[in-house]
């Protein structure tokens, strides 16, 4: 499809993202951070309705254009790291960095219809007054169930673990997307994550907005979900590649990304303080408070 950055048999660090290989074995150890990767074969846990859409039917390949060339990713790092009078030197020219490099991140696109039946109870909150007239509240639960259906379009799951999730985009399928051609010239993270195993962190998403419209449905002042059972319909998926800008620095003997949207120029990344310049901020402070306190104590 497009240009992996990566050989096949290297191995994400999950701490940092760095490369590793497994010549010598498992565990593997982290260069960069100290990480240590511990794998052993096993059989792989698959969602039961992986069955339903196995046959390919959603195997549709998108890529979005980057909407930020360099100069922006540069601009949006310096807006991002301005300020920072305690961050490294590193730090702190960031968008400097020779290391600022474009790449495509591989999601799964999940789409479902669901339809699922829900049984809880419902609080409804009283305020009697005691024999001194003071007030305290009671709940009455009752019994409650019923049914939520919902579609769901473009539910993303990140394909890659070479990026923490916390640093990366949310993409929103806007119109933008195109066909992925062969040859287009763009490195492009490998995809770690098969769809079969995408598919039950896809389900956790949605049950999420499931169980928030099943307790809207209970209703009342106060609710308790007991059981939520989903059927999912028309399951299908779609592959996309989101642009990014990615920026690699190493601070405190650790290796640690920095992470711009190549669409919205949105900036995601640690912000490391420097123990130096910190120490160096906070002695005077101590020196003069301990200066006082010796006076105020010899008056």
């Amino acid at each position: 499809m497009v240009e992996q950055i990566s050989a096949a048999d290297a191995h994400p660090c999950t701490g940092c993202g760095a490369r590793l290989r497994p010549e010598t074995g498992w565990p593997l150890r982290c260069s960069s951070c100290g990480t240590e990767e511990h794998r052993r074969a096993g059989r792989r846990l698959v969602d039961r309705d992986w069955a339903s859409v196995a046959d390919g039917a959603g195997a549709e390949a998108l890529v979005m254009p980057f909407a930020v060339d360099r100069v922006g990713a540069q601009r949006a790092l310096r807006a991002w790291v301005r300020g920072r009078r305690f961050a490294p030197r590193r730090f702190r020219r960031l968008d400097r960095g020779e290391s600022l490099m474009d790449v495509y991140v591989p999601y799964w696109m999940w789409e479902a219809r669901t339809c699922s039946c829900y049984s809880g109870e419902r609080g409804r909150h009283r305020w009697p007054a005691d024999g001194s007239g003071r007030r305290f509240r009671r709940t009455r639960w009752e019994s409650a169930a019923g049914t939520v259906t919902r579609s769901f379009s473009g539910v993303a799951v990140p394909a890659t673990s070479r990026v923490p999730r916390r640093l990366l985009p949310e993409p929103v399928l806007d119109g933008s997307a195109v066909p992925c051609r062969p040859g287009d010239g763009r490195r492009a993270m490998p995809a770690e994550v098969g769809p079969e195993v995408g598919l039950a962190e896809a389900k956790l998403r949605m049950d999420e907005l499931v169980r928030r419209e099943a307790r809207l449905g209970i209703g009342g002042d106060e609710q308790r979900v007991r059981s939520i059972d989903t059927a999912y319909a028309e399951l299908r998926y779609r592959s996309l590649l989101v642009p990014v800008w990615l920026s690699v620095y190493a601070a405190g003997g650790r290796s640690r990304q920095v992470v711009v949207c190549g669409r919205t120029g949105r900036v995601a990344g640690d912000r490391p303080l420097s123990v130096w310049k910190v120490a160096g901020a906070v002695t005077p402070l101590l020196v003069t408070l301990i200066a006082v306190v010796f006076l105020v104590s010899s008056v």
